[in-house]
């Protein structure tokens, strides 16, 4: 009984520990408009992704808040609250799930998922 006490204290330390790890150190820009991610495509995500996807507005391009920076977003597997995203030069065998409370995309008048952005953009 003693094991599974210390067990259990030392299971619920080690959770609540990881969980205060902050997911991205940030520094706030207020001064200047931020340029969009660069167009990144490897063979990998091109072999993974149908064609209907290619023609995505966000396909190739690495969400800001993506908690990766060697990574690619498969678009076709994302969901309201939840992004796929594969390693780059692992060939499909190694991926991240970012998942989130509420919803992080919302879909567009032809049905598609397109990521919330609440950062200011110039007007045209």
């Amino acid at each position: 009984m003693k094991q599974t006490g210390t067990l259990l204290l030392l299971l619920f330390t080690t959770l609540f520990a990881v969980a205060q790890i902050p997911l991205k150190n940030y520094t706030y820009n207020f001064s200047t408009f931020s340029a969009t991610n660069p167009l990144s495509v490897s063979a990998d995500l091109d072999s993974l992704t149908s064609d209907a996807f290619k023609l995505h507005p966000e396909y190739g391009r690495l969400p800001d808040n993506a908690q990766c920076k060697d990574c690619e977003e498969i678009i076709e597997k994302r969901t309201i609250d939840s992004r796929y995203f594969l390693k780059k030069g692992t060939h499909g065998r190694a991926f991240y799930v970012q998942k989130s409370y509420g919803p992080m995309h919302y879909y567009d008048s032809l049905n598609r998922l397109i990521t919330i952005d609440s950062k200011l953009k110039p007007q045209n």
